[in-house]
């Protein structure tokens, strides 16, 4: 991806008001980039629609003892993302 189509993005995001940008009192020539309380406000309500959408359609695809197997899945993925092993991300 571009500067300039970083740069345009960044634009349209920030007209929204869905980010805002912080003068670095160190270096003025950086101006950091952070997601606005609007933003954040955006972000979880998407979440929670995907997250009530995507619920509903799992409940009306599978047979009650497929939810029963998917939960266990899910139980032992989110057990493997909480171990330590010491593996980093590739």
């Amino acid at each position: 991806m571009s500067q300039q189509a970083i740069a345009q993005s960044l634009s349209a995001l920030r007209q929204e008001g869905l980010i805002e940008t912080v003068q670095d009192p160190k270096d003025e020539r950086k101006s950091p980039v952070r997601v606005s309380e609007k933003g954040k406000l955006a972000i979880n309500t998407y979440l929670s629609l995907h997250t009530k959408w995507l619920v509903r359609r799992i409940e009306s695809r599978f047979a009650p003892e497929e939810l029963v197997a998917l939960e266990r899945a899910i139980a032992v993925l989110e057990r493997l993302a909480k171990s330590d092993d010491g593996d980093e991300e590739p």
